[in-house]
């Protein structure tokens, strides 16, 4: 029944909802909605590291116009978000640099290591900046060994008294840095604590080892040498640890190291382990004595036989083209990416034939599904390498696109919207049918993203690449996101939700 009471509450619920205020519509439409969506979903912490890829696909496009974006991540309380805020940030500022005032603003010594670190692999931290930062009272020791390192990988020297506090840290990994920069200034007694720790039982010891040759190889600090070839000897170390001290050994020289290859070599009974150690020299070929390869070419696996014959063109000091473009047709795994990093050393006149040879192998005859993502990916490379490098870029990438299959096509497409190119979009500009929708939503992208405004039909196309119609993966998206904003003029509205 409908009593008095029940008339009051609806009264009262009625009288509430005129004299509440309503809510405005979103201006954003439908795709931008979803447009803004993405561009938060990068600000939201992911248990899988999304969040890390958004945002560098974002940080990718190197737009001013992101710039509030950015300060809004500079002001997160994660870290992780701060430091893709503090790179974003300098990625697009004018003298592409960092900002040492939001690096002082990091009071956590761990993420300024982090961004330190990131800033140097990224080329946004100038020798000046380094020298400043060298010289900051209360500056972490760990920031301060990481900008030591940046230092003398160009030849400058750091006072002593800086690696001196690192080594007697209790920070297990920067103490050993402290003490391979020692070595590289000419401390002969630093080569002590390299040795202690080889020693030590300490958890994590083998990771610190590794990163430390790693980094003597990064930086070609070669003093390491003889340490390297204890490490590559030691029988209880794992074997891929063991591969890493070889390898380093024998790349900057040091003795007896390419006679622990040959004895490793010899006495192997797994073909894996002898595809590495033939891939190993095949690398280091111009370090090495052309006989050695004999050993390669006596093996019974194919593969490896090729390698030889890479191997002892390149340790003669000839051209190994045509053998490289052989070892391709093997269609091994390694073997491709082998031939990637070498071609990227080479003059690109010299690496082209190669480059393209890694395109042409990705889908492969023999055997075609194995591996194929990885292929795909090593083509990618190549193609972003081609586009970045090869004056005959903009005749050769039609032809290979033209010529290759579907899922090619694609990667080819994917190494144009990585590459720095200037005007990657006119490698493609007279092509204007795709196989795949795929591919078509692929050269749609890399179109509106260098400047080339869709309109009609094409931006219903863009539209559905936001709302995830067209199959792209998060990363494409997100930049497919900023470009529709961008060209519906509806950024302004989209980071005011977003940055809410």
């Amino acid at each position: 029944m409908f009593d008095m009471r029940h008339a009051a509450r609806f009264l009262l619920v009625v009288m509430l909802s005129i004299a509440a205020p309503t809510q405005p519509a979103s201006a954003l439409d439908e795709s931008g909605r979803s447009a803004a969506w993405l561009l938060e979903r990068a600000t939201l912490v992911h248990d899988n590291g999304m969040h890390n890829v958004l945002l560098r696909a974002l940080r990718q496009m190197r737009d001013p116009e992101l710039k509030p974006f950015f300060e809004h991540l500079v002001q997160r309380n994660h870290p992780t978000l701060r430091i893709h805020g503090v790179l974003g940030l300098a990625e697009i500022d004018p003298e592409t640099q960092l900002d040492l005032e939001l690096l002082a603003d990091l009071e956590d010594a761990s993420v300024q290591a982090q961004l330190v670190s990131s800033a140097i692999e990224n080329d946004l931290l100038t020798l000046e900046q380094c020298e400043q930062l060298i010289g900051w009272p209360g500056l972490d020791s760990a920031v301060k060994i990481i900008v030591a390192t940046r230092l003398i990988s160009e030849d400058q020297s750091v006072d002593s008294d800086v690696l001196s506090a690192a080594q007697d840290g209790d920070n297990q990994a920067m103490a050993g840095m402290a003490a391979l920069l020692k070595m590289q200034q000419g401390d002969v007694d630093a080569i002590t604590h390299l040795n202690s720790l080889s020693l030590s039982e300490t958890p994590g010891r083998d990771n610190v080892r590794a990163m430390l040759l790693q980094t003597a190889v990064r930086f070609e600090f070669k003093t390491i040498g003889p340490w390297a070839l204890q490490v590559a000897q030691e029988p209880r170390t794992n074997d891929s640890l063991r591969l890493l001290g070889l390898r380093t050994a024998i790349r900057f020289g040091t003795p007896q190291s390419v006679e622990a290859w040959t004895q490793r070599f010899e006495s192997s009974t797994s073909p894996a382990d002898r595809i590495r150690l033939a891939v190993m020299a095949m690398d280091l070929a111009d370090k090495l004595n052309p006989a050695l390869f004999d050993l390669l070419l006596a093996d019974n696996q194919p593969v490896v036989q090729q390698m030889g014959r890479v191997g002892k063109r390149l340790a003669n000091g000839e051209s190994g083209r045509e053998q490289i473009l052989n070892l391709l047709e093997h269609n091994h795994l390694l073997a491709g990416k082998w031939v990637l990093e070498y071609a990227k050393r080479l003059p690109i006149d010299d690496a082209l034939a190669m480059l393209v040879g890694v395109i042409l192998a990705a889908e492969g005859d023999e055997n075609p599904v194995r591996f194929r993502g990885q292929r795909l990916e090593n083509a990618v490379m190549a193609a972003q390498d081609i586009a970045e490098r090869a004056e005959q870029a903009g005749a050769l990438i039609p032809q290979l696109i033209e010529s290759s299959p579907d899922l090619t096509q694609e990667a080819i497409l994917m190494g144009l919207i990585r590459s720095k190119h200037d005007q990657p979009e006119r490698l493609i500009a007279d092509i204007h049918a795709w196989p795949s929708d795929t591919a078509a939503a692929l050269a749609l992208l890399l179109n509106a993203k260098h400047g080339n405004a869709p309109t009609g039909n094409e931006l219903q196309d863009l539209a559905l690449i936001v709302r995830g119609g067209a199959g792209l993966q998060e990363p494409l998206r997100v930049q497919a996101a900023w470009i529709y904003l961008k060209v519906t003029e509806q950024t302004r509205e989209a980071l005011a939700d977003v940055l809410r």
